[in-house]
């Protein structure tokens, strides 16, 4: 939508609609002229329903239910501006649910200020001959964060972390620590 639509009374939506028979009569239409200004919120919200369905112009309370939706599940706490951009791409997310692609993807869009990366520890067991097939190594992956976390971050990227990876794959968790001032031994 590039501009608002005119206001629906001001359109005359309801009389433009009558068949040519009922608008010869004359108070039919000034009945229908003063109906108009009393639906005119209800027409407008209907003509602005795209701009409500479209993440960056929707309300936070309707992003938070298309993320509900897309099957995103977000805190209370996510900025608007992170949401939108997880509805946005919420298509891709989805398609790379439960990879490390995936989850870095996730990583990187609900906490752009930590510079977050995954690396999968990938396995491959190689058997050779009539030997017994020894059980698999654990799966397991690391997520390494750009920067020092603080308590209440650390707990949220877990909260994400555990709700996203797969059941059965563990994980570790490694922050770059500060760097030590000069002169300080």
């Amino acid at each position: 939508m590039s501009a608002a639509p005119e206001v629906a009374s001001r359109r005359a939506y309801l009389r433009s609609g009558m068949p040519a028979l009922y608008r010869e009569g004359d108070f039919g239409m000034r009945f229908l002229a003063g109906l108009e200004p009393s639906l005119d919120p209800v027409v407008a919200l209907l003509d602005s329903l795209p701009a409500y369905l479209s993440p960056p112009l929707a309300p936070t309370q309707l992003l938070e239910l298309m993320a509900s939706w897309l099957g995103l599940v977000v805190d209370e706490q996510t900025p608007s501006s992170v949401l939108r951009r997880l509805v946005l791409l919420a298509p891709e997310v989805n398609r790379w649910r439960g990879t490390a692609a995936g989850l870095e993807l996730l990583l990187q869009l609900t906490f752009p200020e930590l510079d977050c990366s995954v690396e999968d520890a990938g396995r491959a067991l190689v058997v050779e001959g009539d030997e017994p097939m020894p059980p698999p190594p654990p799966a397991s992956f690391t997520v390494r964060c750009g920067v020092p976390l603080g308590d209440e971050q650390r707990a949220a990227l877990v909260r994400v972390i555990e709700r996203e990876r797969p059941v059965h794959v563990t994980y570790r968790l490694l922050e770059s620590t500060p760097p030590e001032p000069e002169g300080a031994a």
